[in-house]
């Protein structure tokens, strides 16, 4: 599963959000998945696929391959396309909760009957995303008694810290938030920034996970309920970063991206279109 649009900002978003899911029903289709575009990426030499970073070229020849495994009748893809100004009666909500309420119908319509549900993804719920962390360092927030315990009992030494201060300063430029560059040289502030990315990632990032599975698990099992239907389902999500995510991340990433920017006018874009299910959502 994975997004595209401003979710963070929903009322900011000049065209449709979407939210894409796919499921793959065969083992053996997912490693054939998995070997073809390893290939592609070892044929030109790239960590992972991006679109955006590719020439018309390779893209023209990585829509190919997505076209040929979205054709496949054991791969199914389901995208929600939702004109963001449906939420303006809901603005007391946080993006997030909207983003989960969404996400989760999305993947109780997809996994449905499945008992065993395995979902990977690009995670959105990322409280320790850097705009959060400095939000939360501005805010005077502080840890809990079982955390503060923590902190004043561990050591960060100066080789552990100054290795993620060029991480941390990519991240502010990334963000547009090069004013706080300067404060990595103050090294109470890179301290104090490591131990508010540790808290947030270790507190809100396991608690909305675990909400979001709830938020699955009960969708489905409100609906087997309504259809007399007696069957219980494990459920699994796992957030992967970049590096580790497989290429079924990749692929849902692209078909999001193809619903996001629509471009009919492109006969291979519009053929791959046509093999998606797309609800819009107005």
């Amino acid at each position: 599963m994975d997004e595209s649009g401003n979710w963070q900002e929903l009322l900011e978003e000049k065209k449709s959000l979407v939210l894409t899911g796919m499921v793959v029903e065969d083992n053996d289709i997912f490693f054939e998945l998995q070997k073809e575009f390893n290939q592609f990426i070892q044929k030109h030499k790239l960590k992972f696929i991006h679109m955006n970073e590719l020439d018309n070229t390779k893209k023209e020849e990585l829509l190919r391959l997505v076209d040929k495994y979205v054709e496949n009748p054991k791969i199914r893809v389901l995208a929600y396309r939702i004109n963001p100004k449906i939420f303006i009666s809901e603005t007391i909500k946080k993006p997030d909760e909207i983003y989960m309420e969404i996400a989760s119908e999305l993947l109780s319509e997809l996994a449905f009957c499945d008992e065993n549900i395995d979902v990977e993804y690009d995670m959105k719920f990322n409280y320790s995303f850097v705009k959060n962390v400095i939000s939360f360092l501005e805010s005077n927030k502080i840890f809990d008694e079982e955390f503060r315990l923590m902190k004043s009992n561990c050591f960060l030494n100066n080789i552990r810290i100054n290795s993620n201060k060029n991480r941390i300063t990519n991240m502010l430029r990334q963000n547009n938030l090069q004013d706080y560059i300067p404060k990595l040289n103050d090294k109470k502030f890179l301290y104090d920034y490591l131990w508010a990315e540790f808290y947030l990632k270790v507190r809100e990032n396991g608690v909305i996970r675990e909400r979001f599975k709830e938020k699955i698990r009960t969708l489905i099992l409100n609906r087997y309920k309504l259809l007399g239907i007696k069957q219980d389902l494990e459920i699994e999500i796992k957030y992967k970063a970049k590096q580790q995510q497989s290429n079924g991340i990749a692929i849902v990433d692209i078909l999001s991206n193809v619903v996001f920017h629509n471009y009919t006018k492109d006969p291979l874009i519009k053929d791959i279109l046509s093999k998606l299910t797309i609800k819009e959502f107005k």
